[in-house]
């Protein structure tokens, strides 16, 4: 069984116009993001996200049905995210620094 931990801003970015209910973004039982998913299209969270999830629509797919808008398993935690993590900028946001470098 593998597993990995991811540290970062995760984005998926769209201009399509479809309407089906097609898994943009899967986030497996074994995978853990710490940071922010931002998904313009559909995710599958069945793992663990430590911070912040903004998407379209969320979809799981269980036992040859679709949910639309349900958690199968997934956990989202945004207590769990460093308080330190700057994120994704929106519009109104004020600025941090991620790192300086020399």
């Amino acid at each position: 069984m593998r597993f990995a931990i991811i540290k970062c801003t995760i984005g998926f970015l769209t201009n399509s116009a479809d309407n089906t209910y097609k898994v943009n973004v899967y986030i497996d039982k074994n995978a853990s993001v710490i940071g922010e998913l931002y998904c313009e299209g559909n995710l599958e969270l069945k793992g663990n996200i430590a911070g912040t999830v903004y998407t379209h629509l969320f979809v799981a797919r269980e036992r040859g049905t679709t949910y639309i808008n349900h958690l199968y398993d997934g956990t989202i935690n945004c207590s769990q995210l460093n308080k330190m993590f700057a994120g994704l900028l929106f519009k109104g946001e004020s600025k941090s620094v991620v790192k300086w470098l020399y």
